[in-house]
């Protein structure tokens, strides 16, 4: 298991992508809109938990009022490199 504080820059994103590992995002500071498995976009502020299956395109992006802070939780058994969706 690999955890890990993560900040990604307001205005800023974590593109499309997938990996063959689950992960779990534990939103800690700030607002994202939230993409996971082709669902209907949502948003997640403080205190919201993110899971994303494993082989599930999924992303993230920092809407523009802060950085977004984050605890993840992502299972290594098939490496940390994930795959671009586009």
């Amino acid at each position: 298991m690999q955890v890990g504080l993560i900040t990604i820059r307001r205005g800023t994103a974590a593109q499309p992508h997938s990996h063959p590992n689950e992960q779990w995002t534990y939103v800690l500071k700030g607002k994202a809109r939230v993409s996971v498995a082709g669902q209907p976009e949502a948003l997640a502020s403080a205190g919201t938990l993110i899971y994303a299956p494993a082989n599930v395109v999924h992303s993230v992006e920092a809407l523009p009022d802060e950085d977004l802070v984050f605890f993840t939780v992502k299972d290594l058994s098939h490496g940390i490199v994930g795959t671009s969706a586009e």
